[in-house]
């Protein structure tokens, strides 16, 4: 029986996926063609780093890209850089904007335009950083590279960012660079996802 009948199978000639059942989403999940499934690309160990490159990115297989950082640090500013046709880039092409929070009822904007590089936290100190970013059109060579990203910082105060940045030229961008802006060392753990658009039968 084709994906979306329960019951009696129709006759038609054409194809209608119809209403998908729990074991169909449960299958088609299990095998990566579920549309919004998550595909590790790349698992990296941070140990005593600046950076984090991924540079096997798959631009040409997903649309969205999500990444995951689970890092410690004494200071510094965690951003990330773009690598176009393997090269990265450094000039001031980037743009971000941002609302952060924190415990001590601090709040405010962070943002910036013509910079150097995508802020995703600002002012981390002696603590953990978490943050969850998805980026959007890496492969898609006439369309801005842009991202979304939420991120927490704990140490004697809990902090919190929502923010959202693009480059500011459109190419494919094939690898992502994850750096802390002050040259501190990361220690942690980062996963890139690919998600997968489109289920395919």
């Amino acid at each position: 029986m084709p994906y979306g009948y329960l019951g009696a199978e129709p006759k038609q000639q054409v194809k209608n996926a119809g209403v998908l059942s729990v074991n169909d989403v449960a299958k088609l999940q299990s095998v990566g063609q579920w549309g919004g499934s998550l595909e590790l690309i790349e698992t990296q160990i941070v140990s005593a780093d600046t950076t984090i490159d991924f540079t096997t990115i798959h631009q040409d297989k997903y649309d969205v890209h999500k990444l995951y950082l689970d890092l410690t640090m004494t200071s510094g500013n965690v951003a990330c850089r773009f690598y176009e046709t393997g090269t990265l880039e450094t000039a001031s092409v980037y743009e971000f904007a941002g609302w952060y929070n924190r415990s001590s009822n601090v709040h405010g904007s962070s943002r910036g335009s013509s910079q150097a590089y995508i802020l995703l936290s600002s002012h981390p100190v002696n603590g953990r950083f978490g943050s969850e970013v998805a980026f959007h059109k890496l492969g898609d060579s006439s369309h801005y590279s842009f991202s979304t990203a939420h991120t927490s910082f704990v140490n004697a105060e809990s902090f919190n960012l929502i923010n959202g940045g693009n480059m500011t030229q459109a190419s494919e961008v094939d690898g992502i660079r994850i750096f802390n802006t002050l040259s501190i060392n990361m220690t942690g753990k980062a996963f890139l996802y690919g998600v997968k658009q489109t289920w395919v039968i």
